[in-house]
């Protein structure tokens, strides 16, 4: 095999993975890097311990580095083959640095198959640049889990073999006390189920990572963090444990990682962006996009993700030299995919590749903004208009009532008569019509006195307006805070979370919605226009967006 060729070991190895367990590959969330991006990611890791750190990059002595998710060992094996390819520049041999390299990288990894071939393949690279390595501080571990030690923890690990004990409290010193400099790979990524948290975060993970949840919830956005829990997620929370909390940390350090680009923009992450925007004096997002669950502007026929997979990935790079002062946030730069002109899988992979060469240069905008506030730019006019939640200031789900058959209905007269002839019923008859629900049972809803005035029209489906039994007794989720919001009469656009690729984008609604008023299921978001709190006439568009369309029409504009 030439050296700069496809190593027929790994590709074998990933393709029997994905056909003899694809089960592991779904729970874990494996997905491997194209080497396009792996040179890319250990390029820009590089060139941050440069710049951010004043160290020699990779090749200097100083620098430990851990890939927490390393999988068959290629961010390790791209980073050798950086410091052999420098060292032989500058001393006409690699053999002396390679060894050197090969001691102080690590790499972690939870799989038993991907960490073999790790130890093979890294092994390999290295007698191939002239080094030699005994053992490999490659490991078999859950990043994940916390060292024995940590918070009280004492582990037991007396059923296991004299060998797996010192893997495991080998790793365990590495989580806890080396001099970690550089952290960087591809962490896993998976929404995680109900169940799902306790088994692949576990509960120190979990535990850690509420500090990045508590300031959605303060901010009022807490009906956000349903997207939330995702093991990209954890690995984050993970890396900023490393390298700036443990008892080793110096909060000096890079991490380079590529991972979904959910945490860009989507409210329920903002405490992430608050905590990297805290700890990092300076951080660099190449956003390599490829959602292909989203709607795309019309101009862009193509959008291809360069992994085999639905969400988009952008790559992370951000560095903290260890003298920021607390109380001032990093600065942050976006670098567009689009923008360079690449929208398909071939352009992103050439795209990468000439940068990590230096063949071609990466334009970055400055991204305004504060603590919780999205780590890209705002939307701008033929590639990235702006998303609602950018527009308006308060949005909200619709309406979820469990018993739809029951409470709704198309005609008034019907949904009376249903309601009262229900509530003079035996008992055991309206617990079956009512079918009970964790939040609503039977018995207060019969023992009610009907209200004429509860009936109301609502906006069920696309144009198909119902009216409901509106009262909390009936009704699981009446979203009181947007009925408040509301008033007697408003307007409002409903659309999806994620897009709805082709086809309408959002529906415009003059009454209160249902939750799956969009297109009768995945729920939606409404952004109502105007605000009736507190008994007032305001608006909920945001102060930019209302300033920019005043500068844009040269008068001042206001909502209808």
């Amino acid at each position: 095999m030439a050296r700069e060729g496809r190593d027929p070991l790994l590709y074998l190895y990933e393709d029997f993975l994905r056909v003899f367990d694809p089960e592991a590959v779904s729970k874990y969330g494996v997905y491997y890097t194209p080497p396009e991006v792996v040179n890319l990611i250990v390029s820009e890791t590089d060139r941050a311990l440069r710049v951010g750190l004043g160290v020699d990059g990779l090749i200097d002595p100083a620098v430990n580095l851990i890939d927490p998710a390393c999988g068959t060992g290629t961010f390790l094996i791209s980073a050798a083959n950086s410091v052999a390819a420098l060292a032989t520049e500058r001393y006409g041999t690699a053999g002396a640095e390679v060894t050197d390299f090969a001691r102080r990288m690590h790499g972690f990894e939870l799989l038993v198959g991907p960490y073999t071939v790790a130890h093979y393949r890294m092994l390999r690279q290295v007698v191939r640049h002239g080094g030699t390595a005994e053992r490999l501080p490659i490991f078999l571990t859950d990043t994940l889990a916390p060292p024995a030690g940590a918070a009280g923890l004492t582990a037991n690990l007396a059923f296991l073999s004299a060998p797996m004990v010192a893997e495991r409290e080998a790793a365990d010193e590495v989580k806890r006390n080396s001099p970690i400099l550089a952290i960087l790979g591809n962490p896993p990524y998976k929404r995680l189920r109900t169940g799902e948290v306790a088994e692949l975060v576990g509960p120190d993970m979990a535990a850690r990572w509420e500090d990045l949840k508590q300031p959605v919830r303060d901010a009022g956005f807490g009906r956000a963090l349903n997207a939330f829990p995702d093991l990209y997620i954890a690995f984050y929370r993970w890396a900023l444990w490393r390298l700036f909390e443990t008892d080793g940390s110096t909060g000096r350090g890079v991490l380079a990682f590529i991972t979904n680009r959910g945490f860009l923009t989507g409210r329920g992450f903002g405490g992430l962006r608050q905590m990297l925007r805290q700890r990092f004096n300076h951080i660099r997002i190449i956003d390599l996009r490829g959602d292909n669950r989203g709607a795309k502007p019309a101009n862009v026929t193509a959008d291809q993700n360069v992994f085999n997979i639905e969400v988009g990935v952008c790559i992370f790079v951000a560095y903290s030299d260890g003298n920021k002062p607390t109380d001032v946030e990093g600065t942050v730069e976006y670098a567009d995919a689009w923008e360079a002109g690449a929208f398909t899988r071939q352009e992103k992979m050439e795209l990468a590749r000439d940068v990590a060469t230096g063949k071609r240069t990466l334009s970055f905008a400055t991204v305004r903004g504060a603590g919780m506030d999205p780590l890209k730019p705002a939307g701008f006019a033929d590639t990235d208009w702006p998303a609602l939640n950018e527009l308006f200031t308060f949005t909200s789900n619709g309406v979820v009532t469990y018993r739809d058959d029951f409470v709704y209905s198309v005609e008034r007269e019907k949904l009376r008569t249903r309601i009262t002839a229900w509530l003079l019923s035996p008992i055991e008859r309206a617990r079956v019509e009512f079918k009970d629900s964790a939040m609503n049972k039977t018995g207060p809803a019969h023992r009610a006195v009907f209200d004429d005035a509860k009936v109301r029209p609502i906006s069920y489906r696309p144009l198909d307006q119902r009216f409901l039994y509106y009262d909390a007794r009936y009704v699981d989720r009446t979203r009181p805070e947007l009925a408040a919001a509301w008033g007697a009469q408003n307007i409002a656009l409903f659309a999806l979370g994620g897009g709805t690729g082709a086809g309408p984008a959002v529906m415009s609604h003059s009454i209160l919605p249902d939750q799956h008023a969009f297109r009768g299921s995945y729920g939606g978001w409404v952004f109502p226009l105007f605000s009736h709190e507190g008994g007032g006439h305001g608006h909920y568009l945001t102060p930019t967006i209302m300033g920019g369309l005043s500068a844009a029409y040269a008068f001042s504009v206001t909502p209808v």
